[in-house]
């Protein structure tokens, strides 16, 4: 009798830990299916063999890219992430809007972070879908360096907070404050009080018109 409690107990045993490992495999597998439907698709554009396209069912949209940029995607944070870059050894996705490296990026829950300050204006770069806002982040000689566009409500799981952004790499990059056309030390400077934030330097004038051709490949699909 003994004998057949101590088998039963093994048995038991086995079993459960059977269940428990069955569980977590079957946990993991739907974490897994949701992130599989979330990650986009990429083929060769049908509009330029030179570019791909990047389609993301779950968000609802396409894009278009040079084959030889990459993609990064992050669905796993609260703030999902899909970045558009040219390969940089020094610098690794994932890139929020401070990021110096040049990129494409959408943000389709938004993102928490510090807002962009500095000399800007309305854009006007010709997009085929409806948008709320459209910001051009200017330097000094009103070269524009970076794009925020916000679209019109896309519906879930878009937020109504998501945004796309654009970011070309400044080179020589420095920054000065205006109070009263008057140049002041940064450390008293303050933008909130009617000061001017200024950045100068040089962009990219190419990687630019790529980043806007990019922008504009940007579609609204059935999700």
């Amino acid at each position: 009798m003994k004998i057949l409690i101590t088998s039963n107990k093994k048995i038991l045993k086995y079993f459960v830990i059977f269940l428990v490992g069955a569980l977590l495999i079957f946990i993991g597998y739907q974490n897994l299916k949701e992130i599989n439907k979330k990650t986009g698709e990429i083929k060769i554009s049908e509009e330029n063999p030179s570019w791909n396209t990047y389609t993301n069912y779950e968000y609802g949209f396409e894009i278009d890219f040079p084959a030889d940029w990459k993609i990064y995607e992050d669905f796993e944070n609260v703030s999902p992430i899909i970045n558009i870059y040219i390969p940089n050894n020094n610098l690794k996705p994932p890139f929020d809007n401070f990021a110096d490296v040049n990129n494409v990026s959408i943000f389709p829950r938004g993102l928490q972070s510090e807002i962009i300050i500095g000399q800007f204006e309305e854009s006007e770069i010709d997009v085929d879908f409806e948008y709320d806002e459209m910001i051009n982040y200017l330097l000094e000689d009103n070269t524009v360096w970076a794009t925020y566009i916000k679209p019109e409500d896309l519906g879930d799981p878009w937020e109504s907070w998501g945004f796309i952004w654009t970011k070309t790499r400044i080179n020589n990059i420095e920054y000065k404050c205006l109070e009263n056309e008057v140049e002041v030390s940064l450390d008293e400077c303050n933008p909130f009080e009617g000061d001017e934030f200024v950045r100068t330097g040089q962009v990219d004038s190419e990687i630019r018109e790529i980043q806007e051709e990019i922008v504009k490949s940007f579609k609204v699909i059935e999700k």
